[in-house]
């Protein structure tokens, strides 16, 4: 059953939207939670693996992540933050840890991603499958640079995850493929429910958590022009200095969601 949400810009997800969201999900994040029960136990060698991009989430996993985000002092909630929004302007010019990875630890791993718990429950053939969905997408994504008269990096464009092999599933609660995609569409329907803001995170925001991150600071169109010049300025003479001035400012005024927010990133 879809909610009323009391939100005043439909136009654009920002800071008021997820306190709202937030504030009115008790009964969906419980939902989520009780689906990833069904994922069974596992035990890994921490090589990190995985950790090494941020992946696509539904809204409502990125609202387990922002619940949990919050819950942290407050040092440690704006470093997390920082790198959330850094990981966004670099990720095309350099292959980076998830913004959530401190040394070898999840700082939400409690409510880490779908994405995140069936790594290394996947089939190498599904797996496969998915990295060559993967490759093509990076693909189009480093024509589209060009056509900006950028040119991504090949070890970016060539990165792909490895198949793991370092999970162990304990007590023998073996999970297949179909049953892990079913999962998958279960977490998908729930954040569904979060109508309109479930759609126009998806197609607006490309299912990206540090993407709607930036954009509840900065706007959309701000964001993306702010990425496509730092990118050029990283790949042409390693400059930093628009980037660390964004990093700087992110630690000297309030967060846009949560304890700290105040209005931003409405256009």
């Amino acid at each position: 059953m879809m909610k009323k949400w009391n939100v005043g810009n439909e136009k654009v997800i920002t800071g008021d939207t997820i306190d709202v969201l937030l504030n009115s999900t008790h009964e969906e994040l419980a939902e989520l939670s009780a689906v990833y029960d069904r994922l069974p136990d596992t035990r890994c060698a921490r090589k990190t693996h995985c950790c090494s991009m941020l992946p696509e989430a539904t809204l409502l996993e990125v609202l387990a992540a922002f619940k949990r985000l919050g819950s942290l002092q407050e040092r440690q909630r704006r470093g997390i933050f920082a790198r959330i929004i850094e990981y966004f302007f670099i990720n095309p010019a350099r292959i980076t840890a998830c913004p959530f990875l401190v040394e070898t630890r999840c700082t939400i791993y409690e409510d880490r991603f779908f994405g995140c718990r069936a790594y290394g429950l996947w089939s190498k053939r599904h797996y496969d499958k998915m990295a060559g969905c993967n490759r093509q997408a990076k693909l189009s994504l480093g024509q589209q640079w060009r056509k900006m008269g950028i040119t991504l990096p090949d070890d970016v464009l060539d990165f792909q995850v490895p198949y793991c092999l370092d999970v162990e599933v304990l007590n023998g609660a073996m999970v297949d493929d179909s049953e892990l995609v079913l999962i998958s569409h279960e977490i998908a329907d729930l954040s569904a429910r979060l109508s309109p803001w479930h759609g126009k995170f998806n197609q607006q925001y490309v299912a990206d958590l540090s993407f709607l991150a930036v954009t509840m600071t900065y706007g959309i169109q701000s964001a993306l022009r702010m990425k496509i010049d730092i990118v050029r300025n990283l790949l042409t003479n390693a400059d930093r200095i628009q980037l660390d001035q964004i990093l700087k400012n992110i630690d000297n005024n309030p967060l846009p969601f949560g304890p700290d927010m105040e209005n931003h990133g409405e256009e």
